[in-house]
């Protein structure tokens, strides 16, 4: 496995800090599965690769639920914000535009 720094840390997204993990070629992964799984448990990503292009990546459990919390924040963001928007046309079509806070 190769080993590569990606921008970002999933323990702290706000950062610029980097975090070191590793990168498989799809041929390599059944050789490497075991170490491939026991390293996502330990929190270090790898990145699988087919022909040098980045396909998909194995994390941690406690990654991916982060990522799931952090994309229904994000959608329910825009469905707040779409819902305001709503409000405020149906509001300026009768004369009553209200304001987005």
């Amino acid at each position: 496995m190769e080993e590569v720094m990606v921008p970002g840390s999933v323990s702290n997204f706000a950062t610029e800090a980097t975090h070191v993990g590793n990168r498989v070629e799809v041929q390599q992964i059944p050789r490497n599965w075991h170490e491939i799984v026991l390293n996502a448990a330990d929190d270090e990503h790898t990145i699988i690769s087919e022909n040098g292009e980045d396909i998909a990546a194995v994390i941690s459990i406690e990654a991916y639920y982060f990522l799931q919390r952090a994309i229904a924040m994000v959608e329910d963001q825009l469905d707040l914000e779409a819902a305001r928007a709503n409000v405020n046309d149906y509001g300026a079509e009768y004369g009553q535009e209200r304001s987005a806070s």
